[in-house]
């Protein structure tokens, strides 16, 4: 199994920044709209103070650094919102460097009740799509792999094999992904060294052997442009691939930079919460406590897929029991007293 797949089924969310980061956000909704949302970032003093965060933070924010324990800091900011989409403007992440979440808040009046529904979507931070993982992987098959992997809802031999299938579909996929974007980096590296060592047409016609050659090696060293190079010029039997990557160094050092964004977090830790106004009466969260809901692994599959957190509230609206107790004790009494009036009396 290939060392990214591992991490999609393992239930732990790759999140994105250079040091060893653990992520927690929680998002309180308030009756009034507002939405006050709090993150912490957990690690080293080395990855605390980077100041490389896998969040979008601005000088808006309220931030403090407190020590958890001897070796461990934490890093938390806050900030409210006076509505859900100034949220989404705070939370617009930058493609390749940060994650980016959009937010929801319905708000519903039933008169004896108000329905609150709070949704966060965490968008795919997958940034190196070459070949659409789609033509490999289905939705329904990213559920199984989920139920499966992740929350072992699935054991037996008939879901094994599935589960056996769409892992070598998904290998097979990420060696094409990433061997496809190395291939058109090199190509416009060639087009730019116009050099008779080496043509296009010349590449094209090694295509289908450069795969073959290359397509395992680059999954396992797919930020090593120094061996890739060399990797290319064998297969290749020419000096002038090491020359083509030159020509189009800042395609591969963007490509790099991508690939790096997407592996720098495998193994760290990314929870979320959402506090709601009254009883939370639905929600795709797998824990809840009092009026807040627990997300952890949700989160396993953010690397290929949107994940969205998904809660609803409702808040009984006292002033309306009481008006409506009032109103109706009202009109009892009305009755009674019209139809006292109405009776008969004997002399």
């Amino acid at each position: 199994m290939s060392t990214t797949f591992r991490v999609l089924v393992s239930g732990f969310l790759a999140v994105l920044f250079s040091s060893c980061l653990d992520v927690e956000t929680s998002t309180v909704v308030h009756r009034d709209g507002s939405v006050t949302r709090t993150i912490f970032f957990t690690g080293d003093s080395a990855s605390v103070y980077s100041g490389h965060y896998p969040l979008p933070l601005d000088s808006s924010w309220q931030v403090s650094i407190a020590r958890k324990d001897e070796k461990t800091l934490v890093y938390r900011a806050e900030r409210t919102f006076a509505h859900v989409r100034d949220l989404n403007r705070g939370a617009a992440g930058t493609r390749g460097k940060t994650l980016t979440s959009v937010s929801d808040l319905d708000e519903s009046f039933r008169w004896f009740f108000t329905i609150y529904r709070y949704t966060e979507t965490w968008k795919c931070y997958r940034v190196v799509d070459a070949v659409p993982l789609s033509a490999y992987l289905s939705d329904a098959d990213l559920d199984f792999a989920y139920r499966h992997e992740v929350r072992k809802d699935s054991t037996t031999a008939q879901d094994s094999t599935r589960m056996e299938a769409i892992k070598e579909r998904y290998e097979e996929w990420e060696k094409r992904n990433i061997f496809e974007a190395y291939y058109r980096e090199f190509i416009r590296g060639v087009q730019s060294l116009h050099s008779p060592r080496l043509a296009v047409s010349d590449v094209e016609r090694q295509r289908h052997r450069l795969y073959d050659s290359l397509a395992a090696d680059l999954v396992a060293n797919k930020t090593n442009l120094e061996r890739t190079s060399k990797r290319f010029g064998a297969v290749l039997g020419s000096s002038a691939a090491r020359d083509a990557f030159r020509a189009n160094a800042a395609g591969f050092d963007s490509l790099k930079a991508l690939l790096d964004f997407e592996e720098s977090g495998h193994g760290s830790n990314f929870t979320a919460s959402v506090t709601m106004p009254g009883l939370i009466v639905t929600t795709n969260a797998e824990g809840v406590e009092g009026n807040t809901a627990h997300w952890k692994d949700a989160f396993a599959l953010n690397e290929l897929r949107d994940v969205t957190l998904d809660v609803e509230s409702r808040v009984i609206n006292w002033w309306a029991v009481i008006g409506t107790g009032i109103a109706i004790a009202a009109i009892l009494a009305y009755l009674l007293v019209a139809a006292y009036r109405r009776k008969p009396r004997t002399i």
